[in-house]
């Protein structure tokens, strides 16, 4: 909540919880083309491959993605 706050102060448009062609991203600043996902240890401990598959889906539709993993989770 914290960081979506900061960008809606720096940004217009940034969106909370879309989707983008089926594939849902947790911050979207539209202006920037750029995603911003984050990823909890409890959710996302065992997707690894999906994870790696949905940061490959965006980059191919030229959407800059960053994401924000907690420990103990692999860069």
């Amino acid at each position: 909540m914290r960081i979506i706050s900061e960008l809606e102060h720096i940004f217009e448009n940034v969106k909370s919880r879309i989707k983008i062609k089926g594939k849902e991203v947790d911050i979207y600043i539209e202006d920037i083309k750029l995603g911003i996902e984050f990823d909890g240890y409890f959710y996302h401990q065992d997707s690894y491959k999906k994870d790696k598959l949905k940061s490959e889906f965006f980059a191919h539709e030229k959407i800059k993605f960053m994401r924000i993993r907690s420990y103990p989770l692999k860069k």
